[in-house]
């Protein structure tokens, strides 16, 4: 694998999964990766349709029936981990080369992203090549109603990202914490 994947990329497999990579440290021949999107049979629609799974435990039961070479023992961890084998992964979503493409995409949420991603910019200081767009946005499974999964890239990008912005936070326009009643109403 040439590309190095880290927290924040998705991969999407010969078997129509598509995962989240975890952490930036891999074995050699598979990436640390937690199926996230499965198929959705049940969907009317005659596309590629794709639902999303939350909870930890129903993933690993969802690769228990029919996905086993998926769940792979790391002795590093003690413990079965969930992690894609590199010869399985036939897409690599790159978070920041996606932000690079919804500059282009008309639609509501993708102007929403790009004016967010433009203020922190501007406010932090940080080169548009260091910060990406995951999530649903980068599966390309996202409503208008979406939230904005965005991601900072580097030990000190991201060190000079929170120190900015928590200087600036209350001068910023059009930016509020996410706390109280806002966070309460979301989990």
């Amino acid at each position: 694998m040439k590309e190095k994947l880290v927290e924040g990329y998705f991969v999407k497999t010969s078997d129509n999964l598509i995962f989240e990579v975890k952490g930036v440290v891999h074995p050699h021949d598979r990436i640390i990766a937690y199926v996230r999107y499965v198929p959705d049979l049940d969907s009317a629609s005659s596309d590629s349709s794709f639902r999303k799974i939350y909870d930890l435990r129903e993933r690993e039961e969802y690769l228990s029936n029919g996905f086993l070479g998926y769940l792979w023992f790391s002795k590093t961890h003690g413990r079965v981990l969930q992690a894609v084998p590199h010869k399985k992964i036939v897409q690599v979503l790159n978070p920041i080369e996606h932000m690079n493409q919804i500059r282009n995409d008309k639609s509501a949420l993708s102007i929403a992203t790009t004016n967010l991603v433009d203020l922190l910019l501007d406010n932090t200081g940080i080169d548009r090549t260091e910060i990406g767009i995951t999530g649903s946005q980068l599966v390309g499974v996202a409503t208008e109603t979406s939230d904005i999964d965005l991601v900072v890239y580097g030990e000190s990008t991201c060190r000079k990202f929170y120190k900015r912005l928590r200087k600036k936070f209350d001068k910023v326009p059009r930016l509020e914490r996410y706390e109280g009643e806002l966070l309460d109403a979301h989990v």
